[in-house]
């Protein structure tokens, strides 16, 4: 099995979505677990939601019904008013509007995990419905029943026991797994996330639970550099390194990977590509 993740720096409208069924489409033989983030900028726009339910501004519902209009803008232009993706994104959308309808009377660590998840969960129901309307082998599942989590919201730790039963149940469905990165899921059923740009531990966890083969995260650069190619001049692409190597760069403060699955991957010897979506032929940066 490979694992894939794609970030929302990728996938962010309708036209990436399309970009992604044609790069998968001729990996349609192949083994997959594919891991989505939210879409664009979502997180950051929920997290300001979140803040003004918390100081009651009067603006929460306002930015959420941006959020909503964003996701519905994409999705319309993907699917027909018949399609069944419209009462999937309506279930979703109304737990959220639940919340905020609400009065206030939980802590912020915990509202926060109910309200970020959404944006994983939105782009990954329209990824997957998008993808079974192109003929790929693609099955949805909702993270939050496959990675058991305690209840440290925010900072949630993965029971690896559990998780791994339930994962390896999901696997022997077969067809592809897609589901989300960032978030996982109490006993209790409710929402956890890992901690900020955690879908990379997502996606190290479930090649983890997998034994999968490699992880490749396919991003908006072309590979891992010796500096950030926006900021300094001249850099280099290191085509390959090791765990170490790659974790002194994030020590260093370099928010390429998400520490905690170059770890795990470091332990289990599975080898880690980051990509750019733009070119798929680009075999970029690995890490092993």
């Amino acid at each position: 099995m490979q694992v894939f993740k794609f970030g929302g720096s990728v996938i962010n409208d309708a036209a990436s979505v399309r970009a992604l069924a044609e790069l998968l489409r001729g990996l349609a033989h192949e083994d997959l677990a594919i891991v989505v983030s939210a879409m664009g900028k979502t997180t950051n726009a929920l997290e300001g939601v979140l803040e003004s339910y918390l100081t009651a501004d009067g603006l929460a519902t306002e930015k959420f019904a941006s959020v909503k209009g964003y996701h519905l803008e994409i999705a319309r232009e993907l699917f027909p008013e018949t399609h069944p993706i419209w009462i999937e994104l309506n279930d979703l959308l109304v737990e959220v509007e639940w919340i905020l309808e609400d009065e206030l009377h939980d802590e912020k660590s915990y509202l926060y995990d109910q309200i970020v998840c959404l944006g994983e969960l939105l782009a990954s129901r329209i990824v997957a419905a998008f993808l079974v309307d192109e003929g790929l082998p693609v099955k949805w599942y909702d993270v939050r029943g496959l990675l058991i989590t305690d209840d440290s919201y925010t900072k949630a730790l993965v029971n690896l026991e559990v998780s791994a039963k339930r994962c390896k149940e999901a696997r022997s469905a077969g067809g592809w797994i897609l589901t989300q990165g960032f978030i996982g899921g109490t006993v209790d059923n409710n929402s956890t996330t890992l901690g900020r740009e955690g879908s990379d531990y997502s996606a190290a966890l479930l090649a983890y639970f997998f034994a999968a083969q490699d992880v490749t995260l396919w991003k908006d650069v072309n590979g891992i550099y010796t500096g950030d190619p926006k900021l300094a001049d001249p850099v280099e692409r290191l085509e390959q390194l090791s765990y170490d190597e790659a974790l002194a760069i994030v020590d260093d403060g370099a928010k390429v990977i998400h520490r905690d699955a170059l770890t795990l991957l470091r332990g289990q010897k599975i080898p880690l590509y980051v990509r750019p979506f733009v070119d798929p032929t680009d075999q970029g940066s690995v890490i092993a």
